[in-house]
């Protein structure tokens, strides 16, 4: 019997044997077409996103939350509720709000981190994965590619939830701090991975084009219009937010799909 620590790898393992024998299950008729095209030809690099990509909502926001929530992310200096103020701030600039939403973590322990980020996504995000997206992981790496995330959320979190999609967690790359004895410090320790910054990132730590990519916001633009094969948009069509992605979408020819 599985318990509530049994470690995240061994239970991403587990779901994965139990994915249908169908591996693009999940997709429109259309898309599998476009997708199984893709798989067809020589192995490449694909990218996701995270956040409302690959599972439902924003982790590294819920994430923040429950470290302010349960006290592990006090106020500093008297000032507002580090989330609201996240909240605040992001409405107007979504740049400035992610990176502080990360940089507020400095003087925590890494390995506290860690630790914690394990356990909120097993309890909280574990079933909210999009079950499309691991079958297409799954079988981008059966053809030999090599997949990442490339993600806005804190890099402690989404590695935590790497392993619900097979993907290994040294192939995610995320906002990161600058680490020192063990003591995350207020530095980040490159731009912020969010429009223009998930390009600077893939370039840095993979070093090529992406062939594929995948992604849901307006912060992955520039990331998806890098896929020299094929781009696929995860849509929401009562997100007004998004109208923007889904025009870009339709104008380039990228395959859409809206996942349940």
């Amino acid at each position: 019997m599985l318990s509530r620590s049994t470690p995240a790898a061994l239970l991403a393992a587990l779901w994965l044997t139990t994915v249908p024998a169908t591996a693009l299950e999940g997709f429109s008729p259309a898309v599998s077409k476009r997708l199984d095209a893709l798989l067809a030809g020589p192995p490449g690099t694909a990218v996701f996103d995270a956040d409302h990509t690959l599972w439902v909502d924003d982790v590294g926001e819920g994430f923040f939350e429950w470290l302010v929530r349960t006290g592990r992310l006090p106020r500093v200096g008297g000032t507002e509720n580090p989330f609201e103020e996240y909240v605040r701030i992001e409405k107007s600039d979504k740049l400035r709000a992610y990176g502080m939403a990360v940089t507020r973590m400095a003087g925590l322990a890494e390995s506290d981190v860690t630790r914690w980020a394990a356990s909120y996504f097993r309890v909280v995000f574990a079933r909210r994965v999009y079950a499309a997206q691991r079958n297409l992981i799954r079988a981008l790496q059966g053809k030999g590619w090599d997949v990442w995330i490339v993600s806005a959320s804190n890099r402690w979190i989404v590695q935590a939830g790497a392993p619900y999609l097979g993907v290994a967690p040294s192939r995610v790359i995320g906002i990161d701090l600058v680490v020192r004895d063990g003591v995350l410090t207020s530095e980040l320790a490159y731009p912020v991975t969010w429009g223009l910054g998930k390009v600077a990132a893939i370039e840095r730590f993979i070093g090529a084009r992406p062939d594929f990519a995948s992604g849901d916001s307006r912060g992955d633009l520039e990331m998806m219009e890098e896929a020299r094969r094929l781009a696929l948009l995860v849509v929401y069509p009562k997100k007004s937010s998004q109208a923007g992605m889904r025009a870009t979408a339709r104008r380039r020819g990228w395959a859409t799909q809206r996942l349940p």
